[in-house]
């Protein structure tokens, strides 16, 4: 079980228990561009760009979960969220799953997962453009599903904000690790909180429960110094 909750801007837009009146196409729906939210993407770190990428899965996330019990989405975007302290912690599926997951709900949860994939593999080949282009592809699934776009479309724009004066980004460099705190507006963010922020995210994985984050022993395989899952 997730330790990950609703986020209150989430809730407070009052997302869940709406009908889902929304036709489902697939990729139609999302494979779009917006060259303005991807420069404004591109103002900011590869990591401040991962960080939003989740957040967004979030919304969509947590807009269906009502209505299913897929919850692989959500163990995804808790290996999001640990990759972006250290990329070792997350794994990517190599061939494609779930896919008797289908329609309006599911369809659209499954997509939003596999987008959140692409956007950590371009993460971990420090593609900027891979991670900018898949951060639209999610933009524009999660409009599409939310039964009001205002509240969204605001927190958007006041984390779009927040991120690209806190982590500007740097030329050939991932920038700092963006806890999903620094997501949510009605928090007061400080920078020198994240530390921590990641130490309360990380005490509360479950890697044996989840596919998509590597274990202790696999992270110390892949050179980690440390104790896994834990920051000293």
């Amino acid at each position: 079980m997730s330790t990950l909750s609703i986020p209150s801007h989430v809730q407070r837009a009052d997302v869940q228990h709406k009908p889902v009146g929304y036709a489902w196409r697939g990729a139609a729906d999302f494979t779009r561009e917006n060259d303005k939210l991807a420069e404004q993407l591109n103002a900011m770190s590869l990591r401040a760009r991962l960080a939003v990428a989740t957040a967004i899965a979030e919304w969509i996330f947590w807009r269906l979960r009502p209505e299913t019990d897929f919850d692989a989405p959500l163990r995804m975007i808790e290996a999001a969220w640990a990759s972006n302290l250290d990329v070792r912690y997350g794994r990517t599926p190599t061939q494609s799953e779930h896919e008797d997951r289908k329609g309006p709900v599911n369809g659209v949860l499954r997509a939003s997962k596999d987008i959140l994939a692409n956007v950590l593999r371009g993460y971990k080949g420090e593609s900027g453009p891979a991670v900018t282009s898949r951060a639209v592809y999610l933009y524009f699934l999660a409009r599409h599903v939310l039964p009001e776009k205002g509240p969204f479309d605001a927190w958007l724009k006041a984390v779009v904000k927040r991120l690209t004066a806190l982590y500007p980004n740097e030329e050939g460099q991932l920038g700092e690790p963006v806890p999903r705190e620094a997501l949510d507006p009605d928090v007061e963010f400080q920078k020198d909180s994240a530390p921590q922020r990641f130490a309360d995210l990380l005490a509360g994985l479950a890697p044996a429960d989840n596919p998509y984050l590597r274990s202790p022993e696999d992270m110390l395989s892949e050179g980690f110094s440390g104790t896994p899952y834990r920051i000293s």
